[in-house]
């Protein structure tokens, strides 16, 4: 019980404060880029000047890229082949990332038994989300999404968006349970915490790249720069 009155509470913090809503138009658009539009699933082109709310997602092409003017005129720029959805470039503080990550560990507490277990509805429709019949795996319904998500992860960060990057690789794996990214996720979560001089938890997630890196199926050169630059980092915070 304590635990979900916790978990609760923690959720208000976050998902209200979330609330604070953001506008982003399309300042200039380089080759195939396309919205989504609220809850919808189907993806339209995107046009030059258009203002994207809270609750919409832009996604670019292989090869293309988009410029986006933020609330308050804040430029930021999605590369090739990213995806955001306009709520993941809201400010985030420290703070918030702190109860966001309490958060994610309430939820792989197991709770215990009881004959009845409790389960809260989403207070909203998710994308990727059946209204009738229950969840659709993400993984099966746009297998290669996580990529785009990955990419739009990375952008955060290189742009200094350092808290967003973490929030939005959480929510990536979270969504994504079962890929294979050989560690390049868990990497640049350990910069993104690195960073933010979060040394305990940066080692923790180099670690990981480290081990995932060393999967048989991985692509040898993305194995190969995530265990170095993994290596490197655990060596340069005296974690080895």
């Amino acid at each position: 019980m304590k635990k979900l009155s916790l978990f609760l509470l923690l959720n208000l913090l976050f998902v209200n404060r979330s609330l604070t809503a953001i506008q982003v138009t399309i300042l200039k658009i380089n080759g195939e880029v396309q919205i989504r539009k609220g809850v919808e699933e189907t993806w339209i082109r995107a046009r030059e000047g258009m203002i994207l709310e809270d609750i919409d997602s832009i996604m670019t092409g292989v090869g293309s890229s988009a410029e986006l003017s933020l609330t308050g005129h804040t430029l930021f720029r999605l590369a090739s082949n990213a995806m955001l959805d306009v709520t993941d470039l809201r400010d985030i503080t420290e703070q918030e990332l702190f109860l966001y990550i309490m958060e994610q560990k309430l939820k792989k507490i197991e709770p215990a038994s009881s004959k009845t277990k409790l389960r809260i509805g989403n207070v909203s429709v998710v994308h990727g989300e059946s209204q009738s019949n229950g969840q659709i795996d993400p993984a099966d319904q746009h297998p290669d999404f996580w990529i785009q998500e990955k990419n739009g992860a990375i952008a955060l960060y290189e742009q200094d968006y350092l808290t967003n990057s973490i929030v939005k690789i959480y929510k990536t794996l979270e969504i994504y349970p079962n890929i294979q990214d050989c560690g390049e996720m868990h990497l640049y979560l350990g910069k993104s915490f690195e960073a933010l001089h979060k040394k305990g938890q940066a080692i923790e997630s180099y670690m990981i790249a480290m081990q995932k890196s060393q999967t048989p199926t991985c692509d040898i050169d993305i194995r190969n720069v995530v265990a170095r630059e993994a290596d490197l980092a655990l060596k340069r915070l005296d974690a080895k």
